[in-house]
């Protein structure tokens, strides 16, 4: 008798970096071996770094293995239902993650609202939506040209000292693909400070690399 939809089992899986401890992704497979080895198969001798703007788990799996590391993948949550299902506790992992500061490098745009709520002390039933049935990359993975965000006049903590939680957050949303204009209305600083910032941490390497 086939298995229906709904009484398949899938597997919440999140990959660590072996420097940190930290997770870097959380993704969702009806198979685990099998999406295990593909992850790892983007490490193999000789492959060629992924061109895409940006880090995504493709670049930084490639970055890890260069450097003569291993990724650690590991499993999350089992849960038995149907692949609207595994999404949304998927979404709930994403969301628990951020909120611990885990820099995530997930690129979906529901995952990116997500990490946003977190980062915002916003409360998790907010993410328990329903998750949309074909995913859309964010346009900055995609290379499209970003949309122009909204200008905030308010630079609150403009000239004020960075401390380790607002640094976490400035790298989070970062991770998150968020534009310098997105990111400094979100923690009331300037572009040019963001990016700065984003230099000095070693995110990025001269400031116009970190897009509008």
């Amino acid at each position: 008798m086939a298995c229906l939809e709904s009484d398949r089992t899938h597997t919440i899986y999140g990959i660590k970096d072996p420097r940190t401890n930290r997770f870097v992704y959380v993704g969702e497979t009806a198979d685990f071996d099998k999406r295990k080895q593909a992850h790892l198969r983007r490490c193999r001798e000789g492959a060629i770094r992924p061109k895409i703007k940006g880090e995504t788990i493709k670049t930084w799996l490639f970055d890890i293995f260069a450097a003569g590391l291993m990724p650690d993948i590991v499993p999350l949550q089992v849960i038995t239902g149907d692949k609207q299902a595994s999404r949304q506790a998927e979404l709930k992992w994403v969301y628990r993650l951020a909120s611990e500061h885990h820099a995530l490098l997930n690129h979906w745009k529901e995952h990116k609202a997500a990490i946003k709520a977190a980062l915002r002390g916003e409360p998790g039933e907010l993410v328990a939506r329903v998750v949309p049935e074909k995913r859309t990359a964010s346009r900055r993975v995609r290379g499209e040209k970003e949309a122009p965000k909204p200008r905030d006049s308010r630079r609150e903590n403009k000239g004020r000292p960075w401390t380790p939680e607002s640094e976490a957050r400035l790298l989070l949303l970062f991770h998150a693909k968020a534009g310098a204009r997105e990111i400094a209305h979100e923690l009331k600083r300037t572009p040019t400070a963001i990016r700065a910032r984003l230099v000095k941490l070693g995110a990025i390497a001269e400031r116009k690399h970190l897009a509008l």
